[in-house]
């Protein structure tokens, strides 16, 4: 169980540090085309879900006796997504006061200073938890989870019952 809690955490981290932003490749050459005279230019297109390509929240819930790979993400406007194992993507927008709970949940944490790695020991059939917010990660395992994380995975867990 340490073991996969520790590969669990070496990804997530290894995940983040590769989102930073830098890059060792210099930016591919633009080409540059010039656009017929008579024609307007088209409207962008609209990205699939904007705001999801930087999330308020992350969470994962591993494990269990089904061997769970359940997923959630949270948009700053409320956009979500949650994928489960086997089951089509649920997509949509939390209501403004659900946002809003979550958020006050989030903020009375104090989520930054919360271990990033707990494990709960060997446990048979528990889950793994990763939740990603404020640019800090939190891995816990069942049995080890932090009582300040408690609120967080109760609030993200009951927005995925609801709309998964």
């Amino acid at each position: 169980m340490r073991w996969r809690l520790s590969c669990l955490a070496l990804a997530v981290i290894a995940a983040t540090a590769a989102c930073d932003g830098s890059s060792t490749d210099p930016p591919a050459p633009k080409p540059t085309v010039s656009p017929a005279p008579t024609a307007s230019p088209a409207p962008p297109a609209p990205s699939a879900s904007p705001s999801v390509a930087f999330p308020l929240v992350s969470y994962g819930r591993q494990g269990g006796i089904g061997g769970n790979d359940d997923r959630l993400t949270v948009a700053p406007d409320g956009a979500y997504e949650i994928t489960r194992r086997g089951v089509r993507p649920a997509r949509g927008t939390l209501p403004a006061a659900d946002l809003a709970d979550l958020r006050g949940t989030l903020e009375r944490s104090g989520f930054a200073d919360i271990p990033s790695v707990n494990s709960g020991g060997v446990m048979a059939d528990g889950f793994t938890y990763y939740v990603e917010y404020g640019g800090h990660t939190v891995v816990a395992e069942d049995g080890g989870v932090p009582d300040a994380l408690r609120p967080i995975l109760t609030a993200l867990d009951r927005i995925f019952n609801q709309y998964g």
